[in-house]
């Protein structure tokens, strides 16, 4: 679904004239970042209009912005332990959130990641 999800973004960008309207911001762009960097994002990543879009994203929303929100705290559904964003793996389907010591906890991807238990893949 995560990929669905970026083409998605990436066509109402392109159809919308590339504006500002419709990046990727905050945890949704952390999650795709983090997403992209996995095996299963490899191929996307590839892609000139996702590459455009994401590099959008980052100019738009990067920086300073992007820096100040990884500094921002949330907490691991599992455990409830509060931690820094940038400290924190997130589920790119369901939304759970997991601490370093949770995450070690659930299953293994096959590529060195890990999946939830909704079968979606945490980054971060």
């Amino acid at each position: 679904m995560m990929r669905e999800r970026l083409l998605a973004y990436v066509y109402y960008w392109q159809i919308n004239g590339k504006g500002s309207h419709g990046l990727l911001r905050d945890q949704d762009y952390l999650k795709t970042t983090c997403w992209l960097a996995t095996h299963a994002g490899s191929e996307l990543k590839a892609l000139p209009e996702v590459a455009e879009f994401m590099a959008a994203c980052r100019d738009a929303y990067g920086g300073e912005s992007y820096e100040r929100y990884l500094r921002q705290r949330d907490r691991c559904t599992v455990c409830g332990e509060s931690y820094k964003v940038e400290n924190v793996s997130y589920c790119v389907e369901c939304h759970m959130r997991y601490c370093a010591r949770c995450r070690g906890d659930i299953q293994r991807d096959g590529h060195g990641g890990y999946l939830c238990d909704c079968g979606g893949q945490v980054v971060g």
